[in-house]
């Protein structure tokens, strides 16, 4: 009997040795975990910091009238590498100011420059030298027709394979910028549509929206709808219909709205896909902007004909769309969708490259 008493005591130390032991583990893979997490928002702070001072540096640089655009775009052709990546930045500043200095920045020659940045050896120097092109290229038609034809598309494209995360933001949305102005077909023959499906699936919200928002465009084109689904885009955007960030559900929506006009084919994937339950949920979602973009996927799919499982689906969604809208909220009307119109986008870039011509 002692024998046994002994054997069952040494046992239970034994299990709570275990025990402790298993608790260790667990709260060191906790502190791990928190340590880790503390150095990623320390790096982050720290990134965060640092692009302020600069920019910072920048606008003093700007409100300093005796550094003229001229002159920035001088030190973008002679200055070393420091000095070039510092000119895009101010430059692109200057560009966000005004449609004014988006002209005069063009005229001074700066676009050759910055897209000659776009290809050399400094990550930082390439990454301000396409959020310049950006700059210079929002809501401005002749700038967008200048910058193509200035060979910014391959350039462009190469960052959203080459290089760190945060270029590849930039690059995505200076591609989306451009291809407003009805080059959907260069852009994609170019290269552009596999890199950007593959940037869905980036951990961070800002790609994923600006890679979503590339193809939202590129799939105005009807080759492009048809090249963007066959590398597997679509699962992808169903999947981000549940995003956490709202402009991400937006985009995903309106690129799958997109993807799903007068395309039978796409229709039908985009239903075996699931989307149709999420697109309904996205319905009563609180920003104006993805319920509007939803509704109009659905409408889009709910249209079909032809493939069985579109069909059903389209009548599943039914119910949902007509309660959106009979339940129309005198809330703000959503903002205008990002899909431009085919005809207009052809009559501004003609007059655009007309325009260059002359000059």
């Amino acid at each position: 009997a002692a024998a046994a008493a002994a054997a069952a005591a040494g046992g239970e130390g034994r299990a709570e040795e275990t025990r402790r032991r298993e608790e260790k583990r667990r709260d060191d893979k906790k502190e791990d975990e928190r340590r880790k997490e503390e150095k990623k928002k320390r790096r982050k702070e720290e990134e965060r910091i640092r692009r302020r001072r600069e920019e910072e540096k920048a606008k003093k640089i700007v409100s300093e009238d005796d550094l003229p655009i001229a002159r920035q775009v001088a030190t973008l052709r002679e200055g070393s590498q420091d000095e070039q990546t510092q000119a895009a930045l101010v430059l692109g500043i200057l560009a966000t100011a005004s449609p004014e200095n988006q002209a005069a920045i063009v005229r001074a020659g700066a676009v050759a420059q910055l897209v000659q940045l776009l290809k050399g050896d400094a990550p930082e120097a390439r990454g301000q030298a396409a959020v310049a092109l950006r700059a210079l290229a929002a809501n401005n038609t002749y700038n967008k027709v200048a910058i193509v034809r200035a060979g910014a598309i391959p350039p462009l494209i190469r960052l959203l394979k080459e290089e760190p995360v945060e270029v590849q933001e930039v690059a995505a949305g200076a591609l989306q910028t451009l291809a407003e102005t009805n080059n959907q077909v260069e852009i994609a023959q170019a290269g552009a549509i596999v890199p950007l499906v593959a940037l869905l699936k980036d951990e961070r919200p800002g790609v994923r929206e600006e890679a979503a928002g590339a193809l939202v465009i590129l799939a105005l084109n009807t080759d492009n709808q048809v090249a963007i689904a066959q590398v597997g885009a679509v699962p992808l955007l169903v999947d981000l219909l549940k995003d956490e960030s709202a402009e991400v559900r937006e985009q995903a929506a309106a690129a799958l709205r997109n993807l799903a006009a007068e395309n039978a084919d796409n229709q039908a994937a985009i239903a075996r896909a699931g989307a149709f339950s999420p697109l309904a949920d996205l319905l009563k979602d609180d920003l104006p902007g993805v319920r509007e973009e939803a509704l109009a996927a659905l409408r889009n799919l709910a249209g079909a004909g032809g493939e069985e499982a579109v069909r059903d689906a389209a009548t599943a969604a039914g119910d949902a769309i007509r309660e959106a809208a009979a339940a129309a909220s005198p809330s703000p009307a959503p903002p205008p969708s990002r899909r431009p119109a085919r005809k207009d986008a052809a009559a501004a870039k003609a007059n655009a490259e007309a325009r260059l011509g002359a000059l």
